[in-house]
């Protein structure tokens, strides 16, 4: 199985399988989203939609599994 890796932003290392992932893109234009908690950025557009854009540093903070290669 192949996987995405990518560090977070307090040096964190996470990996996702790469089935998992839609797509990746450039850096986005990011709008603030007011009242959101803190690892949601903000929205932007994509593919004609507007979606959230997470900090998976900060959203799975304490919740994930490092796995030996």
């Amino acid at each position: 199985m192949d996987f995405l890796c990518f560090k977070g932003n307090h040096g964190k290392d996470f990996a996702i399988p790469i089935s998992d992932a839609v797509s990746i893109i450039a850096s986005p234009i990011i709008t603030r989203a007011p009242g959101a908690v803190k690892s949601v950025l903000g929205m932007t557009k994509y593919l004609d939609e507007i979606i959230a854009v997470v900090d998976l540093s900060l959203a799975l903070e304490g919740e994930y599994e490092q796995v030996e290669t």
